[in-house]
């Protein structure tokens, strides 16, 4: 078979596997293997076989089903130092008129979560409405200390939540809210890897967690507006149905607010395009951002795939994705953390040698971080044409147990600055090779791989 059959073939089955295409005559076709070319021979031989005519059928569904999601009408700007987001989620708050809805895994009630407290009760004593979604782990001492949610809470803010161990139980307790939006008036968001904490602000590329998050006008934001509202009715209704115990009618107004709330329009301001994904497991079993991904691989069609992933242990449908593009040629780049920079120490990166390893004889170039900061930038840059902000870590948790959301787009400029941030940053790296591999794996024991076996499904 001849190389350029083997490229055309691979991508037809590509779409064919991810794609949540609305025609239901396309079959699903089971994933190769990462790192078991055989088995992608395989595949491609199946594909001849069914015909040219299926290629471009489906090369054309691929693009006019992203296509249909990019909307026009928003201006980004790209926010790659704590400095900078810290100045825009403030001034979007002061500029705020009608709501204010702010959702993350992670809040502090450090110097920063009291600033931007006070902030927010000045907002909602003047009326507007105010609501703040946390992850019950995520922000664990926020919830435990309670000066801050109590103040919070006293000035009329609602503060939800998310798995709130005493109604949802612990049977559920993997499952978090990992999304980090700053959503006003339905007209802005602020989105990216950051937390609401000290160490989100004052990052650099030896001190504190280096970061990558967006401001975008437009559209995108009612759209997540409304996912933020979406979600405090399926946690109230879930709630509400539990089998554990139930909040009081005080605690309910105190946690979900009242039913009435702010109703944005989609406002246009500006000419670029971008395409909102919000994803949430626990409610939905769909899993639109994966698709998202396959689609932008498949569309550009040749060009680098470029990608942030802080705690790469991905799940075995994305390995499979990039599996196929590298062996197809394409070069594919993941910056990752080291195990002297991962924040989780280094039981997060034997979970990522455990699945890497197909990926790495596939061809797929994996960067270890060699700064002293941890690297917790999300979001990449596929076929320089498109690229991505928000939470996702490519992770399986992403996939299975998280809420995500990332906002993608084809702005030239600023598919420019995030491929400039990504090069500067491939300079602080080193290329894990079978050697370095291999004496690292030397260095975990044999309890650690053992444990890393039994949870590695739910990291």
């Amino acid at each position: 078979m001849c190389m350029q059959n083997f490229k055309f073939y691979l991508l037809a089955f590509l779409i064919s596997s991810f794609l949540p295409l609305a025609a239901q005559d396309v079959p699903e076709n089971p994933l190769p293997t990462p790192g078991r070319g055989g088995e992608i021979h395989d595949v491609v031989d199946q594909m001849v076989k069914e015909g040219e005519e299926r290629r471009k059928i489906q090369n054309a569904k691929a693009q006019a089903w992203l296509d249909e999601r990019m909307i026009p009408g928003h201006t980004l700007k790209v926010l790659p130092t704590g400095k900078e987001l810290h100045i825009e989620r403030v001034q979007a708050i002061l500029a705020a008129k009608h709501s204010i809805y702010l959702s993350a895994f992670a809040f502090y009630a450090d110097e920063i979560g009291g600033t931007f407290g006070t902030l927010l009760c000045k907002k909602a004593q003047e009326g507007l409405d105010v609501r703040l979604m946390v992850d019950t782990i995520g922000a664990r001492k926020f919830k435990s200390e309670g000066k801050l949610t109590k103040r919070l809470r006293d000035c009329g803010i609602p503060v939800l939540f998310f798995n709130n161990h005493r109604t949802w139980g612990l049977n559920n307790i993997v499952y978090v809210i990992h999304e980090k939006l700053l959503i006003v008036d339905g007209e802005t968001v602020i989105l990216g890897g950051s937390g609401w904490a000290r160490h989100y602000t004052t990052h650099s590329l030896d001190t504190g967690w280096r970061d990558l998050d967006a401001r975008i006008d437009g559209p995108a934001a009612c759209y997540f507006h409304n996912k933020f509202l979406e979600s405090i009715r399926n946690i109230k209704k879930f709630e509400n149905g539990s089998r554990f115990s139930r909040l009081t009618k005080n605690e309910a107004l105190k946690s979900y607010g009242k039913s009435e709330h702010y109703e944005c329009e989609e406002v246009a301001q500006g000419d670029a395009k971008v395409f909102a994904v919000h994803s949430n497991p626990f409610f939905s079993k769909d899993r639109p951002i994966l698709a998202a991904y396959a689609t932008m691989m498949q569309v550009t069609g040749k060009g680098d795939i470029n990608l942030y992933a802080p705690y790469f242990i991905p799940h075995k449908d994305f390995s499979a994705l990039l599996s196929i593009y590298a062996l197809l040629g394409r070069n594919v780049n993941i910056i990752t953390n080291s195990i002297g920079s991962n924040d989780d120490g280094p039981k997060v990166v034997l979970a990522m040698y455990k699945t890497v390893r197909g990926l790495m004889r596939d061809g797929v170039k994996i960067h270890l971080w060699q700064k002293k900061s941890t690297m917790h930038r999300k979001g990449g840059i596929i076929g320089g044409k498109y690229a991505y902000f928000g939470s996702d870590n490519l992770d399986r948790r992403g996939q299975n147990y998280s809420s995500e959301s990332i906002a993608i787009t084809d702005d030239a400029e600023t598919v420019k600055k995030a491929q400039a941030e990504f090069d500067e940053d491939l300079k602080h790296t080193i290329l894990l090779t079978e050697e370095i591999y291999k004496r690292d794996w030397k260095s975990f024991g044999r309890l650690m791989k053992f444990y890393i076996d039994y949870i590695i499904d739910y990291m």
